[in-house]
């Protein structure tokens, strides 16, 4: 593999294997090189690992960066000081595990969403098979039709409507499972921990 073909793809991946891209033009995460496995042998393309190892770590510095710029970007804080995001994982104030692994948390440690199935703080159900509930127990969407907790219409045949019942100019409904936590049921099903999408 010639070096112009060593190219950085995701650097979201950090945890990912290292990788290159192929003949076929699938690309693969590169940030993490093992030189240890490049030292011997050639490659299918006559280069010698060796050499192939010294051409990549010419990039090193860059790719460097480009993880530094991105770990900075993409750590936040709550005005605690506390990590609210780091390297994929969300955290509550509390320190307590918010996201981690495609499961979400409260702040209680009670599970708010996983395997498709989001809670709310208190327990209860919010979304299951398609219905979603808010944690009065009331339905807060099912069938298309989205409701207010005080059991009025949100969300009927292209129109919204506030508590009161009258219309409103709005692009979405959301309700919330517990802080941090909100569920946007219209225009479509979207879970986010401290405005980041997990589902």
């Amino acid at each position: 593999m010639l070096a112009k073909e060593y190219k950085l793809i995701n650097i979201s991946l950090i945890n990912c294997s290292p990788g290159w891209t192929n003949k076929a033009g699938r690309q693969h995460n590169i940030i993490l090189i093992n030189y240890t496995h490049l030292r011997f042998g050639l490659t299918n393309h006559g280069i010698s690992a060796h050499q192939k190892a010294l051409t990549v770590s010419g990039n090193f510095k860059l790719m460097q960066q480009l993880i530094k710029n991105y770990l900075i970007m993409s750590t936040t804080y709550h005005s605690n000081g506390r990590v609210k995001w780091s390297l994929g994982s969300a955290y509550h104030e509390n320190g307590r595990t918010a996201f981690s692994l495609g499961t979400a948390y409260h702040e209680n440690g009670r599970t708010a969403f996983s395997l498709g199935t989001a809670y709310h703080d208190n327990g209860r159900t919010a979304l299951s098979l398609g219905t979603a509930y808010h944690s009065n127990g009331r339905t807060a969407f099912s069938l298309g039709t989205a409701y207010h907790s005080n059991g009025r219409t949100a969300f009927s045949l292209g129109t919204f409507y506030d508590e009161n019942g009258r219309v409103v100019d709005n692009k979405s409904f959301s309700i919330g499972l517990g802080r941090g936590i909100q569920m946007q049921i219209i225009p479509t099903i979207k879970i986010t921990v401290y405005g980041r999408k997990i589902n």
